[in-house]
């Protein structure tokens, strides 16, 4: 399935929400973005609307082929003796509408990594194909909390160092069939509290001449597989991790 001729519905005129909204209209696609606030009346030259929440969004049918939400959430706050807290959340959801049959693999959401959640190997969480490769799925969960360290006045504009809890996974909630590990097993990838991966660590942000390094070292608090009967393929663990990127 392609992009070109498509009608997308993007939910959200925030930056995960822009992001998508590029993406659809350079691979040919008419886009329309809605937005609870004023926001949507600086978003370039999309079609938007304003004041339409995902809740009371009416879609007529054939209107859309593709309705992709993806709000989020990052904040700080000052706490005492100079430390701050960090938090940061992001739901991102897409699914078919009309007689499109399902996203696109392209369009499929994946977690895991420096940009997820820090412990488990780039992109390798939630459902997988029967050779253990990741498929993605259409819920991507995130939520991060960081302890951010007071640092030195020679090196405050350009070192950040924090202690973080992270916490997410990805999920398929459409008819997708997956199989475990004997590949002839069903295995349900649908959204489940106790299946949202964990891990705390330390990490390091420096801004250098080339650009924002970011280094962190987690430890998974989560389990490899839900139970001892599970026969899904195990989590991916990476301790150490490194990416370079995302505002300072």
């Amino acid at each position: 399935m392609k992009f070109a001729s498509q009608h997308i519905a993007i939910l959200g005129a925030g930056r995960s929400g822009l992001g998508a909204a590029r993406l659809a209209r350079m691979h040919g696609a008419d886009v329309t973005v809605f937005d609870e606030g004023d926001k949507a009346k600086q978003v370039e030259d999309f079609k938007c609307v304003i004041g339409q929440s995902a809740r009371d969004l009416v879609v007529k049918p054939g209107e859309f082929q593709q309705v992709i939400i993806s709000p989020g959430l990052d904040e700080h706050w000052p706490l005492p003796k100079k430390f701050t807290l960090a938090l940061k959340t992001q739901v991102s959801f897409g699914d078919k509408l009309g007689s499109t049959t399902a996203l696109p693999p392209f369009r499929q959401f994946f977690g895991g990594g420096p940009d997820t959640i820090r412990g488990y190997r780039e992109s390798r969480l939630g459902p997988k194909d029967s050779f253990g490769n990741p498929y993605g799925g259409n819920l991507l969960t995130v939520a991060s909390a960081e302890i951010l360290f007071p640092t030195p006045d020679k090196w405050k504009a350009n070192v950040r160092v924090s202690a973080f809890y992270d916490m997410g996974n990805v999920f398929s909630t459409g008819n997708v069939k997956f199989y475990g590990i004997d590949r002839v097993t069903p295995v349900n990838y649908k959204f489940r509290y106790s299946d949202l991966k964990r891990s705390a660590g330390i990490a390091v942000q420096w801004l250098a001449p080339m650009g924002i390094f970011r280094f962190s070292y987690a430890v998974p608090l989560s389990k490899t597989v839900a139970s001892a009967n599970d026969i899904r393929f195990p989590d991916e663990r990476e301790g150490f991790q490194f990416s370079i990127g995302s505002a300072f």
